[in-house]
């Protein structure tokens, strides 16, 4: 069934994103492995469709709860890999900044992404030419936009 709902292009992503992410940190207790591996195969599978379903997953549709390491630590949650992978996404899309529009339709999320500001920062710090700049400055409301508001003092704090 859920299987199905992946395939579904009427399924909202950031429901399906917040389903495997609450089953792994809440739900999995170890008792199941078959259906956690199975759950794990199928959100592999989800999130790496595109660039634009892993910049949903990683960077729009975490949670602070992931995101913050220091809160994971104070309260025993293993480590996980989300900064990590946000990086590795900067990196990639400084690297072809023609990728830029694939994701151009996430950089302004309605809700609170707290990865999208390191995100941003993370593209400044991989774009030493600056050529994203005027992409990403075109492809977004720059006022309402934390990844060109991250860009901005690292673009200042690097020349």
């Amino acid at each position: 069934m859920l299987s199905v709902l992946t395939e579904d292009s009427a399924m909202p992503a950031e429901k399906l994103n917040g389903f495997f992410w609450h089953w792994q940190e809440y739900a999995n207790n170890g008792e199941h492995p078959e259906i956690a591996k199975t759950l794990r195969n199928i959100e592999r599978q989800y999130t790496r469709q595109n660039l634009a379903s892993r910049i949903q997953r990683y960077v729009i549709d975490v949670d602070w709860l992931e995101w913050d390491g220091d809160f994971r630590e104070r309260h025993g949650k293993p480590r996980n890999r989300a900064k990590t992978l946000v990086d590795a996404l900067a990196r990639r899309i400084a690297r072809h900044p023609e990728k830029l529009t694939q994701i151009q339709h996430l950089l302004s999320p309605t809700g609170n992404a707290p990865a999208l500001w390191h995100f941003g920062e993370q593209l400044a710090l991989n774009d030493a030419e600056r050529a994203l700049l005027p992409t990403l400055m075109r492809l977004t409301p720059g006022d309402k936009t934390p990844s060109v508001h991250a860009w901005l003092p690292v673009c200042r704090a690097t020349q």
